[in-house]
């Protein structure tokens, strides 16, 4: 090996040396001043928040994380912020972003720091943005009176709401009613929490899932119980503490879904009822009657609530009481989110406004007459009664829990008294038949139909 060789043996070594000095000191420089830096951030942070502004801090502790990703103390002190804001949503999320990017020493603290807040309130914080895009989208509740409509009195807006705890685990459910003025449809939507995240659980606006596997008479299956008229009705039931939706419909038929938890984590259609007029049915197996009413009863009524009704029916679920409860519990679940506002009956819902109502759309009477009257035309005598004998020959032939008066009607060249026949069946009015009495008292027939939406007459 000559000279300059043995000189280029001992030179390479030391110009490695001095260039991994150099990156090392380069880094330590470096990591010295980002230090400094993420330092300096967390000192500025912290004046805001002693300033109480939060919005500042929140800034300043972000770009800390930017600077060092991999230390936690942004990321706890920020989450700390969060907590103090009800921000609960952000709080999750930025524990989260933290537990992937420390260290391993450091992401047990940020663990537990997002276990120390209950699932509770961090469904609640989520929960709040849902009920506020409700609210924002169908409007507050309210009530509403047509005259010319199907429906004398209905619910429009977000109609109902409800926390509560369907399957027992110790974290609520939030339940949504509200009515969609593009279909004028009503419909329910359910959330639930777990894992961070709250999901849609039910919607009955997207129809239900397998319900053509679970029921025989899929068309009735309606979304909010149905009764006759095209009343909607919400029905919650509870069941060994569990809560469950009731939707179906009755009239001589009736069918009875049942909505809850099937799993720990799984909603969807617990148990089918159905009455097809002859046949009875429980989760399409039919059965005695005994075995169907009495699974059918182990379900409890917890809570009813008409959304629309005819004005026959308005001295129920849907009178003074039924509205104050609808904001209370509106209110109540409002209070439980933080949302701070409080939805008043702006409308001044009153039984004196609903007499006055029902009274301004009662059909105009012929003038009572005490006595029968003879009216003479063209030498041929026509009786007239009055609409109390006219009710009382009614009554003579048919029988019915209630007996609701359409006035005098024209249909074939004659006057008729119209009475719609009603019984009662699980609480509700069902109709019968209609029963229509000539003027003169003569003929007493259930043959023809009255129409309260047109006041046509047809056969």
């Amino acid at each position: 090996m000559n000279k300059k060789q043995k000189s280029v043996k001992y030179i390479v070594p030391c110009i490695i040396i001095v260039v991994i000095s150099i990156i090392i000191s380069l880094v330590f420089v470096f990591n010295h001043t980002n230090t400094k830096e993420y330092d300096n951030k967390l000192e500025e942070a912290q004046k805001y928040v002693e300033e109480m502004d939060y919005e500042k801090a929140e800034a300043t502790y972000l770009e800390a994380i930017k600077i060092d990703s991999k230390q936690s103390k942004a990321y706890l002190k920020l989450a700390d912020i969060y907590v103090k804001q009800n921000k609960i949503d952000k709080f999750i999320n930025i524990l989260e972003k933290g537990i992937k990017n420390v260290d391993k020493d450091d992401r047990k603290k940020l663990e537990k720091k997002l276990s120390s807040v209950d699932n509770q309130t961090k469904a609640n914080s989520m929960y709040a943005k849902k009920f506020k895009s409700y609210l924002k989208k169908y409007g507050s509740v309210s009530e509403k009176y047509i005259n010319n409509d199907d429906y004398n009195m209905y619910l429009e807006g977000l109609c109902y709401s409800k926390m509560l705890d369907f399957n027992n685990d110790g974290v609520e459910e939030l339940l949504l009613v509200y009515y969609d003025q593009g279909d004028k449809g009503y419909h329910y939507d359910i959330y639930g929490y777990s894992d961070n995240k709250i999901k849609q659980l039910e919607s009955s606006k997207n129809g239900f899932k397998s319900i053509k596997d679970k029921v025989v008479n899929s068309e009735h299956a309606d979304e909010l119980y149905g009764y006759d008229g095209g009343m909607k009705c919400l029905e919650i039931y509870q069941k060994d503490n569990d809560y469950y939706i009731k939707t179906g419909s009755t009239d001589d038929f009736e069918i009875n879904i049942f909505h809850g938890f099937i799993s720990k984590e799984k909603f969807g259609i617990s148990s089918v009822f159905e009455y097809d007029g002859s046949n009875y049915i429980k989760d399409k197996e039919v059965t005695n009657t005994a075995v169907y009413e009495s699974e059918k009863n182990s379900y409890k009524e917890y809570y009813k609530l008409y959304l629309n009704q005819y004005e026959y029916y308005s001295n129920d679920e849907l009178s003074t009481k039924g509205m104050n409860f609808v904001l209370k519990d509106i209110n109540e679940t409002m209070t439980k989110l933080n949302i701070k506002k409080e939805l008043n009956n702006s409308t001044e819902f009153s039984q004196e406004k609903l007499n006055a109502y029902l009274e301004s759309i009662k059909p105009k009477e012929t003038p009572k007459q005490n006595t029968v009257v003879q009216e003479q035309s063209n030498n041929t005598s026509n009786i007239i009664i009055d609409e109390n004998k006219a009710l009382e020959l009614a009554k003579s032939q048919y029988t019915a829990d209630g007996y609701f008066s359409q006035g005098l009607v024209n249909f074939n060249n004659k006057q008729y008294y119209v009475f719609i026949l009603k019984d009662k069946v699980d609480g509700h009015y069902s109709t019968v038949t209609h029963v229509f009495v000539s003027s003169d008292g003569l003929e007493v027939t259930d043959k023809y139909w009255y129409d309260q939406s047109t006041g046509n007459v047809t056969n």
